[in-house]
């Protein structure tokens, strides 16, 4: 090039897309295990289907090859929390104090654990359930009045057409006696039995407020009943957390329980019942996890027990629909899940939580619009539903009726202010609508409910970041690493705030760690590509944009960033190839054509140049690059007035543009006006630019 050298700037921008694209018949009966997978969806919507559901935000500036590059612009957009079927617990709950109130209990003197155990064998009780079909199922009770009443799960025992409890009466002698169903609650998963017979001897109720964190406590059960043969089974641990999950109060504590441990007593060292153990959650993000064992508060019981005890029975055809249902939802296998729900609507058409259930069904398979039907009619049916409310709203969440799907959540609140989940998903809501301050009133929230709602650190960094605040950010994802430290997405997402402050190897590592932990993270592998490109590497990022676009053919935010890569290593011929892709892939692409006309530009095809900038400023009329780097093939071709019309356009739009004034001036020194070419070339140079 003849005449004063220009230097072209436009501002290199990635974006990741998507995820980057984006015993036979014997156990029938839905146990412990049933509630993990679903426990899993709905704890992790944000990681797992984050990483499927997210969308690419396209950058306004555009990238070239000899500019400093400017950091990735995508995040998974995380999706709001589904409350599963009813019985089913939910990890994600507010963390809070028990609100109950303890019943008065004696002093009981301090015992071994040996002791414990042999104080309250007599009163655990092993529960045996026939359902329809011939199939069995079971769990554990426990024994609370001499007259034979027992406490359990509702899932344990619910759609049984017989149930028989081997139980030790006061005589102390084992026997097998038939046991009728009282009454059942679905909601907080608690259920009564009347034992014949007797009488029996009764365990002690105590109080959630008997114990803190860090207490030791032992739970008891009959578990894998095909694998140690109704043995009871003893285990000890600390109580790791008090919540409510939406429904219930609940413990967390990590004495291990397993499927058949259901309706089991939780024990304090005093020798008392603090807690129903209830369920398991055993993964998180598709890791394994331990300690994760969930009790209903006794308290919860206690204050149900006249009803249980005398409310009429669902045990019966609905009831055994009801539980497959369940079964099939935690399976994934939604539409089977829909057809027994189906039959239960069809036997009672009262019942709100098959309605309930089968919208949750209909929103995972995305029809939204029938999950709503569906929700409308679980409110209708009960005005007070909060879980309803919270569901309705995750699906106008999906449908992008942000505003609407606020309004559920300000209902489901209303109802239960302990409810996290709820503010969760307003806070993302209010995300969505670009209201970040909003949102992270929200996530505060959730997290003064639940201070281990790891999700919510990581979705107020989220925040946090879209406000442009990045060490902010980080702080709180370095809290959700510290109660999660196996989070993928949290390491993406401190990884992407690194990359923003321009800290690349940093922000290196921590794509490192989420692919380590999700190999088929597209997303990071795209966003690690940009950090190695940032860092000189462009061998080293056309790898994971390789990789990338591997995992997601169809991603053209992946394409147009392989070929900045090749444009910096000065193969521009397979630049444009990569461009010509994502220009396919997305036609609307302005910094597609933008990159491409820069590599035209390289090549010196001023007019093919110009096409593509033509093209870039009919998308992005408000795209200073684009009338600089078209000004730029104006000057190559020796038409200086009208480059400096575009190198003027540049200004306007960004009057701290100093490469914009260097080429303008450079273009009036072409002309001969020298005062012109002097005041420019001296602003560039105090607005930092360096030839």
């Amino acid at each position: 090039m003849k005449g004063w050298p220009i230097l072209v700037l436009a501002i290199l921008s990635i974006v990741c897309v998507g995820s980057c694209s984006n015993n036979s018949s014997n156990k029938s009966t839905p146990d412990i295990e049933g509630t993990v997978q679903a426990r899993i969806k709905q704890e992790r919507d944000a990681e797992a289907t984050v990483e499927a559901m997210a969308k690419a935000l396209l950058p306004t500036a555009t990238p070239i090859p000899t500019a400093t590059a400017a950091p990735p612009t995508f995040t998974p957009t995380p999706t709001a929390t589904a409350v599963p079927p009813t019985f089913t617990p939910t990890p994600t709950a507010t963390v809070v104090p028990p609100t109950f109130t303890p019943t008065p209990t004696a002093t009981v003197q301090k015992l071994s654990t040996s002791q414990l155990v042999e104080m309250v064998r007599p009163s655990v009780v092993l529960i045996v359930t026939e359902l329809p079909g011939g199939d069995t199922g079971g769990g554990t009770g426990i024994i609370y009045s001499a007259e034979g009443l027992v406490l359990t799960n509702h899932h344990v025992v619910t759609g049984a057409t017989s149930i028989r409890v081997t139980a030790t009466n006061a005589a102390g002698i084992e026997q097998s006696v038939i046991a009728n169903l009282l009454g059942t609650d679905a909601d907080v998963d608690l259920a009564v039995l009347k034992l014949v017979g007797g009488p029996y001897r009764p365990i002690q109720f105590g109080s959630a407020r008997n114990i803190a964190l860090g207490d030791e406590v032992i739970a008891l059960g009959f578990p894998l009943f095909d694998v140690v043969g109704g043995s009871l089974t003893v285990t000890k641990g600390i109580v790791s957390s008090f919540r409510n999950d939406g429904s219930r109060d609940v413990i967390q504590h990590q004495a291990s329980i397993n499927p058949g441990n259901s309706g089991g007593p939780l024990i304090s060292s005093d020798g008392l019942v603090v807690g129903v153990n209830t369920y398991i959650l055993r993964y998180s993000q598709s890791v394994a996890i331990e300690g994760f064992n969930i009790a209903v508060a006794i308290d919860e019981a206690v204050s149900r027990l006249e009803k249980l005890e005398t409310s009429a029975t669902d045990s019966n055809l609905a009831g055994a629909y009801y539980n497959k249902g369940i079964a099939h939802y935690h399976r994934g296998q939604y539409e089977l899940a829909i057809q027994n729900w189906n039959h239960v609507i069809r036997i009672n058409p009262e019942n709100g939580k098959a309605y309930n259930n089968r919208g949750l069904a209909y929103n995972n398979l995305g029809q939204y619009e029938r999950a709503i039907q569906d929700f409308d009619d679980a409110i209708r049916l009960n005005s007070e539903y909060a879980i309803a409310y919270n569901n309705r709203g995750r699906a106008y969440d999906n449908l992008g009726q942000y505003a609407r799907a606020i309004q559920d959540y300000d209902e489901a609140i209303r109802i239960n202010p302990k409810f996290a989940v709820a503010f969760r998903n307003r806070g993302l809501a209010y995300g969505k609508l670009d209201q970040h301050q909003r949102a992270i009133s929200e996530f505060d929230q959730a997290i003064s409910l639940n201070p281990q709602y790891s999700i919510a650190y990581n979705d107020r960094g989220f925040a946090y970041r879209k406000l442009g605040k990045y060490e902010r950010a980080i702080q709180d994802y370095n809290e959700a690493l510290r109660l999660d430290p196996r989070y993928s997405i949290a390491y993406y997402n401190r990884g992407t705030s690194q990359y923003y402050l321009g800290e690349y190897e940093p922000a290196i590592r921590d794509f490192d760690e989420a692919i380590y932990l999700n190999p088929k993270f597209a997303a990071a592998y795209n966003n690690r590509g940009f950090s190695y490109h940032n860092l000189g590497q462009y061998e080293r990022a056309i790898q994971d944009y390789d990789q990338t676009i591997r995992l997601n053919p169809s991603a053209p935010i992946a394409y147009n960033n392989r070929g900045l890569s090749y444009n910096n290593l000065g193969q521009y011929q397979r630049a444009i190839q990569d461009y010509d892709e994502a220009i396919l892939l997305s036609p609307d692409f302005t910094n597609a054509y933008n990159n491409r006309g820069l590599a035209y530009n390289n090549l010196g095809q001023y007019e093919r140049a110009i096409q593509d900038y033509d093209e870039a400023i009919l998308l992005s009329p408000e795209s200073a690059n684009a009338f600089n780097n078209r000004g730029l093939a104006y000057y190559n071709l020796g038409q200086y007035e009208r480059a400096i019309r575009d190198y003027d356009e540049a200004i306007i739009l960004n009057s701290s543009f100093a490469i914009a004034y260097h080429n303008r001036g450079s273009a009036y020194q072409k002309m001969g006006n020298s005062a012109e070419a002097a005041e420019d070339l001296q602003k560039a140079k105090e607005l930092g630019f360096i030839r």
